[in-house]
């Protein structure tokens, strides 16, 4: 009797639920309605990073850090993207794979068009700048605040320089 009636229950419920449900189409196209035309998003959090496949046996869980600020920036104008990211290692440290660090550990990743750039390690961000330059694919290089950790470097100065863009 109670397994008639936890079917007829649940059966009263879930019915009504699938006949209203909509399919992803109408409700993405209700949702851009609904917020205009949007040119850009943002969003941010915390949590945790596990090094995948790194644990310490094959019964312990990955090593984690902890994330103390994510933020993501994504510009559909200008095909770009901008992550930052925040970490520290757990107390007590974390044991299995993935280099141990002190303090916290920053990233700040780019992605621009068809290319990344890594601004915390400057030489590689450059790297990929002389790239850029190398295709004319430097868009927005002299107004975009996602470069001001690299403008008084030398390197950043020249590249200007040599786009006539200084």
């Amino acid at each position: 009797m109670t397994r008639k009636f936890a079917s007829l229950l649940a059966l009263v419920f879930v019915v009504p639920l699938c006949l209203a449900a909509q399919d992803a189409k109408t409700v993405l196209q209700a949702a851009s309605k609904a917020m205009g035309d949007v040119r850009s998003i943002q969003y941010s959090g915390t949590g945790h990073l596990y090094a995948l496949g790194q644990a310490y046996s094959p019964t312990s869980a990955w090593p984690q850090n902890n994330i103390t600020s994510y933020t993501r920036t994504i510009d559909y104008g200008s095909r770009s993207s901008k992550e930052e990211l925040t970490q520290v290692e757990p107390t007590p440290p974390r044991v299995g794979g993935a280099l141990p660090f002190a303090g916290e550990q920053k990233q700040i990743n780019l992605v621009s068009g068809q290319y990344a750039v890594d601004l915390v390690e400057k030489d590689k961000a450059f790297e990929w700048l002389e790239k850029g330059y190398g295709e004319r694919f430097l868009p927005y290089i002299t107004v975009d605040p996602t470069f001001d950790p690299l403008r008084s470097d030398p390197r950043f100065q020249d590249l200007l320089r040599r786009m006539n863009l200084q």
